[in-house]
């Protein structure tokens, strides 16, 4: 089953965001693994999320860290050091 385009570039964009776990990738660095411009993955992460990129790095990391508390067992710091947060609490 293919997915409707909208909800394809939203797939897409979400996985190119989670690949980047334990790094704070720039805009240029994301757009270059998502195989478009800087301004198009702004452009598209303000309108399909309704933020901007950095914000929806920082939303997906804190979903990781989520997991790794829940799921794996992890503890806060560990979780944090996986994911390249600098401030364990935030």
């Amino acid at each position: 089953r293919r997915l409707p385009p909208a909800e394809a570039q939203r797939e897409m964009i979400t996985e190119v965001f989670r690949r980047h776990p334990m790094e704070n990738p720039t805009a240029v660095e994301l757009a270059v693994d998502a195989k478009m411009s800087p301004r198009h993955l702004t452009s598209l992460c303000k309108e399909i999320f309704s933020t901007s990129s950095a914000r929806f790095l920082l939303h997906i990391k804190l979903h990781q860290a989520e997991e790794m508390l829940h799921y794996r067992g992890q503890i806060v710091k560990e979780g944090s050091d996986t994911l390249g947060l600098a401030n364990p609490y935030h």
